[in-house]
C-alpha cells in the first residue's frame, strides 16, 4: 500500500507508482471531481468524445475504440480536451487560437487584446502578429503625433495574457513579428530585462531573402508602408539584426525562429481564407485568423514490445490503429466543441478547414527502449521512416473520414493536391484524395506535451531524455520542485536486475546512472545539437503542419552554437526552432547541478536583501527571480550612493593650453555649498574658497551623463575661469557678483515658485545660489531684484520631478525607463 502524501489519495498514488509528480498533475490539472485515477478520467473522455458520433451503434463502438487509445497513456489528447470533455463550466476544448490585429489602428490593437481575454477566458491559449502594426516614430493622426511602434504594445497583451486565470494555469502567449518590420531589433530585445512582456514567448518570423542576406554579408531593407502614415524605409546590416537574434537566444532563451517561407511553402492550408498569418503559443499549428489548435499525440513508448531486449521492436499494426482511432478521435472533439469557441470567428474558422493536430510523443524514450542512440543514423533514419508511415496512416484516415462524413467545407482537390507537401504522397492515395476529400485541411505536427509528458512520465514530443535525475519546477502545481528519476531508469533496472539503491546516498546522480546504464540512454546535453536539429528534420518532412522543438544546451554553450543551429535549422527544411542554453532563464527542468547553484543564488539574494535593508530601510523585493532581487537591491544602494556624492562637490581641473593665464589651484579646497530647488530639479552650488576669497564655482544639475547636468557644469566651469584669470582686475569678490548680476534674472520658458523666490531658469537658479554665499559672507549690499535674502535656505523642496532635453520637442521631459530613454511626445533612444 502506497503511503498518502499530502493532498493526494492513496488510490491516486497506487494509480501512478508512488510517483508524486505525476499525481499532482493529474489531479491538480486534469481531473474532474470525483476522478481519483486515470481510468476514470479516459472513462469520461472516451463517452464524451464518442457522443459526437451519429448513432447509438456508432456512439458504442467508438467509445470502446476510444477508451483503447486512452488506456495507459497510448495516446494523450490536449490538456484542455482532458479537461474540458464532460465539464460542465463554460470552457474550450481546443487548446490555443490565432487572434489576428485587423487594421493599423488603436480600436483594432484593443479590440484584439479584447478578443485574446474572451479567448483565455473558456481556457484557449493565443498567438498574435504584431506585423501589421506601424513602427515607432511614425506619423499618426492624433494628440501623440508620432507612434510609438508596434513592440510598445506587446506588453498590453502580455498583461492581458497574465490578468486572466485559467484553473491551475495561467493564459499562454506567442507574440511574432516578420524580419522586415522597422521595429523588428526593438522586439529582438524586449525581454532582455527579464521583467517586460513576462507572459509571452516570442518568435521573429524570418524569410528565405534575409536568410540568404545573413548568408552573403548583404544589406537588409526594413519597410512599412501605408496610406495613413506613408512610407518608412531604412537599410541594416542583415549580420547585425542575425547577431543581435541569436546572442538573445543564448543569454535569454528568446527569441525563437519561424522560417516562414518554408512555413508557407511547406503547408496544406494555403487557400480558401485559410493561409496561415502566425502561430499557436508554441508554434507548431501556423494558424489563420480564429484558426485553433485540436491537439493530441500518440506515446511512441506504448508501442514497443519487449523493451530493452534484443527482440525489441515497434508494434506497427497497434500504432496504425492507434492513428486511425486518434485522427476520428480528434475530429469528433472539433463536432463536440461546436458553440463551446470562444469566439464566432473561431468557429466559423474550425468549421471551415477543421484542423486538426495529431503528434507523437516520448520519441526519446522509444528509442532507448529499442537500444538505439538518440544521435545515431539509425535512430534518425528509423524515426523519419516511422511519421512517414504515420502520415500515411493518418491521410488515409481522413480520407475514409470524408468519405463517411464528408470533406472539409473549403476542400479543393486541385489547389490542396498541387501543394509541394504532396509530392511524394503514393499516387493510390492521391487518387483515393481527389475522389473523396479529406476530412481535415491539416493533420500533423509535433506539439510540447510538457505537463501530459509528465502526466504519462515519458519524454515529451520528439525531445531526448532531458536528464536522468532531475530537478523539475511547476509554477502552477501546489508544490513547486520534484526530484524527478526518469521512469525509463526504473524500468531497466526492473528489467536487468540493476542494483540502484546506492542513488539515494550519491552526490552525482547522473554520474552514478552513467556508471550504471548503457550508452544509449542519451541526454539532452550529451547529444551534438546539430544531431538533435537533424532528427527534427527527419521528422518535418513528414508533417503538413509545424514541430514545437527547443534544443537544450549546457550551460557553456556559446552563441556560435547557437548560430550554428539556427542556421542548420534553415538549411535542414526545418519550419521553426529555438534553443534553451541552461541558466539563461530559469527553467522548468534543470539538472541537479543547475539546482545546487540556483539554491545558493536564492540563498545569496536573501542576504543581499537582508544587508541592503539594514543600510537602506526603503529597499523592496521586485517579486522576480533572484538575480533580479539581488540587482534591484544593488541598484538602490548604488542610486542613494549617488545623491550622497551628489551633494559633495565635485572638483574639476579646469584645462588652459597656457598654464600662465589662470591662477594654480590647491589640492583641496573647501566652501560651502547651496541648494536650490528649480523646475528641472534641485540644483547644488559649491563656491569653493582660497584665502578667506571665492576662487572657484561648482554646479550639479540633474543626473551624470544628461544635457541638463552637462549646461550648468558649463556654467560653474566659465564662472570659475573668471575667478581664476590673472591679471589686473577688482578682485575676485567683485568678480562674482558680477557674474551673478550677469546670470541674475535671465528667463526661459517655464519657472519654478513665485514672487521673490521665483525661479525663472537654469542660470537664475545658479544665481540665487550664488547670491546665497555673497549675503552669508556679506559681499553684497541690498538686492536690486528684490529676492528675499534668505530664500535659498527656506525654499521649499521641488516637488516636480523632470527629465533632461528631448531633441524633439525640446521639453525637459526625456526620462530613462528600464534602461531607455523616452519622452511623451514619441522620441525613444531605443
Amino acid at each position: 500500500m502506497t503511503t498518502a502524501l499530502a493532498g493526494i489519495p492513496s488510490e491516486t498514488l497506487e494509480a501512478f507508482e508512488g510517483d508524486e509528480l505525476r499525481a499532482r498533475v493529474f489531479l491538480e490539472k486534469y481531473a474532474l471531481p470525483g476522478e481519483v485515477t486515470p481510468d476514470r478520467m479516459w472513462d469520461r473522455v472516451a463517452r464524451e468524445i464518442a457522443s459526437a458520433e451519429p448513432t447509438d451503434d456508432l456512439r458504442e463502438t467508438w467509445r470502446r475504440e476510444f477508451r483503447w487509445l486512452l488506456d495507459g497513456f497510448r495516446f494523450l489528447p490536449g490538456g484542455r480536451i482532458m479537461h474540458g470533455a464532460g465539464n460542465p463550466n463554460k470552457v474550450t476544448l481546443l487548446n490555443c487560437y490565432f487572434v489576428a490585429i485587423r487594421d493599423d489602428s488603436i480600436e483594432a490593437i484593443y479590440d484584439a487584446a479584447a478578443r485574446m481575454a474572451r479567448t483565455y477566458s473558456r481556457g484557449g491559449g493565443v498567438g498574435i502578429d504584431i506585423t501589421p502594426l506601424r513602427p515607432r516614430g511614425a506619423v499618426v493622426h492624433n494628440a501623440a503625433r508620432y507612434s510609438t511602434g508596434a513592440v510598445s504594445f506587446m506588453e498590453l497583451f502580455s498583461t492581458t495574457t497574465g490578468l486572466i486565470g485559467q484553473a491551475g494555469r495561467r493564459g499562454a502567449l506567442m507574440i511574432t513579428i516578420a524580419d522586415h518590420h522597422p521595429d523588428v531589433a526593438d522586439f529582438v530585445r524586449i525581454k532582455r530585462d527579464l521583467t517586460s512582456v513576462r507572459y509571452a514567448n516570442i518568435s521573429v518570423r524570418l524569410s528565405d531573402a534575409f536568410m540568404r542576406a545573413v548568408e552573403h554579408d548583404e544589406p537588409w531593407t526594413l519597410r512599412f508602408q501605408r496610406p495613413e502614415c506613408g512610407n518608412v524605409e531604412r537599410t541594416i546590416r542583415a549580420r547585425d539584426l542575425w547577431r543581435e537574434l541569436v546572442e538573445g537566444a543564448r543569454d535569454w532563451a528568446e527569441p525563437g525562429v519561424l522560417f516562414w517561407d518554408r512555413v508557407i511553402g511547406w503547408g496544406t492550408s494555403n487557400y480558401g481564407g485559410m493561409t496561415p498569418q502566425g502561430t499557436n503559443p508554441c508554434s507548431e499549428i501556423p494558424l489563420e485568423d480564429g484558426g485553433a489548435c485540436d491537439l493530441g499525440s500518440l506515446h511512441l513508448g506504448r508501442f514497443v514490445l519487449d523493451p530493452f531486449t534484443p527482440t525489441a521492436r515497434i508494434d506497427e499494426q497497434a500504432l496504425a490503429r492507434a492513428v486511425r482511432a486518434a485522427v476520428r478521435f480528434l475530429d469528433n472533439v472539433l463536432t463536440y466543441n461546436e458553440g463551446r469557441h470562444p469566439l464566432p470567428e473561431q468557429e466559423e474558422a474550425a468549421r471551415r478547414g477543421r484542423r486538426i493536430g495529431l503528434g507523437i510523443t516520448g520519441l526519446g524514450d522509444m528509442l532507448v527502449m529499442l537500444g538505439l542512440r538518440y544521435d545515431s543514423d539509425e535512430a534518425i533514419h528509423l524515426a523519419g521512416n516511422l511519421q512517414e508511415k504515420i502520415k500515411l496512416w493518418a491521410y488515409q484516415a481522413s480520407t475514409e473520414l470524408a468519405r463517411e462524413k464528408g470533406p472539409f467545407p473549403a476542400f479543393d482537390p486541385d489547389k490542396h493536391l498541387s501543394q509541394p507537401f504532396f509530392s511524394t504522397f503514393p499516387e493510390a492515395l492521391l487518387e483515393e484524395i481527389r475522389r473523396c476529400g479529406l476530412r481535415n485541411v491539416s493533420l500533423l505536427t509535433i506539439p510540447p506535451v510538457g505537463s501530459g509528458s509528465a502526466l504519462a512520465g515519458c519524454t515529451n514530443g520528439l525531445e531526448p531524455i532531458f536528464a536522468l535525475h532531475y530537478v523539475r519546477r511547476s509554477e502552477s502545481l501546489s508544490r513547486e520542485y520534484y526530484t524527478v528519476l526518469h521512469p525509463l531508469v526504473a524500468e531497466y533496472a526492473r528489467v536487468h536486475g540493476l542494483d540502484l539503491r546506492g542513488l539515494q546516498d550519491t552526490r552525482d546522480p547522473q554520474g552514478y546512472l552513467r556508471e550504471r546504464l548503457p550508452d544509449f540512454f542519451l541526454t539532452a546535453h550529451e547529444i551534438d545539437p546539430i544531431r538533435r536539429v537533424d532528427m527534427q528534420a527527419a521528422l518535418q518532412r513528414h508533417i503538413d503542419q509545424s514541430i514545437s522543438s527547443t534544443v537544450n544546451l549546457p550551460r557553456e554553450a556559446t552563441a556560435e552554437t547557437v548560430e550554428r543551429v539556427y542556421r542548420h535549422a534553415w538549411r535542414a527544411g526545418l519550419k521553426g526552432i529555438s534553443v534553451y542554453r541552461e541558466g539563461s532563464r530559469e527553467g522548468v527542468l534543470l539538472t541537479p547541478e543547475e539546482a545546487r547553484r540556483q539554491h545558493r543564488i536564492v540563498a545569496l539574494a536573501d542576504r543581499v536583501e537582508e544587508l541592503a535593508r539594514a543600510a537602506l530601510p526603503s529597499v523592496a523585493s521586485n517579486g522576480t527571480g533572484p538575480e533580479d532581487r539581488i540587482e534591484t537591491a544593488v541598484r538602490a544602494l548604488a542610486d542613494a550612493l549617488r545623491e550622497l556624492q551628489s551633494r559633495a562637490p565635485e572638483q574639476l581641473e579646469l584645462v588652459a593650453d597656457d598654464d600662465r593665464l589662470l591662477r594654480d589651484r590647491p589640492r583641496r579646497l573647501d566652501g560651502p555649498t547651496y541648494r536650490i530647488p528649480s523646475q528641472f530639479g534641485t540644483c547644488f552650488i559649491t563656491v569653493t574658497e582660497r584665502d578667506g576669497e571665492p576662487y572657484e564655482v561648482f554646479v550639479r544639475l540633474g543626473k551624470a551623463g544628461s544635457d541638463t547636468e552637462a549646461f550648468a557644469e558649463a556654467i560653474g566651469r566659465l564662472s570659475s575661469v573668471i575667478l581664476r584669470m590673472k591679471g589686473p582686475g577688482s578682485g575676485r569678490r567683485r568678480l562674482l557678483e558680477l557674474v551673478y548680476h550677469q546670470l541674475e534674472g535671465i528667463g526661459g520658458r517655464t519657472s519654478y515658485g513665485f514672487g521673490p523666490n521665483r525661479i525663472r531658469s537654469v542660470p537664475d537658479a545658479i544665481a540665487a545660489g550664488i547670491r546665497a554665499y555673497l549675503q552669508d559672507r556679506g559681499l553684497l549690499n541690498g538686492d536690486a531684484s528684490g529676492h528675499d535674502e534668505h530664500d535659498a535656505a527656506s525654499r521649499p523642496p521641488a516637488t516636480r520631478t523632470t527629465g533632461d532635453i528631448c531633441p524633439r520637442c525640446h521639453e525637459m521631459t526625456l526620462v530613462t525607463d528600464n534602461g531607455c530613454a523616452r519622452c511623451p511626445c514619441g522620441y525613444r533612444e531605443c
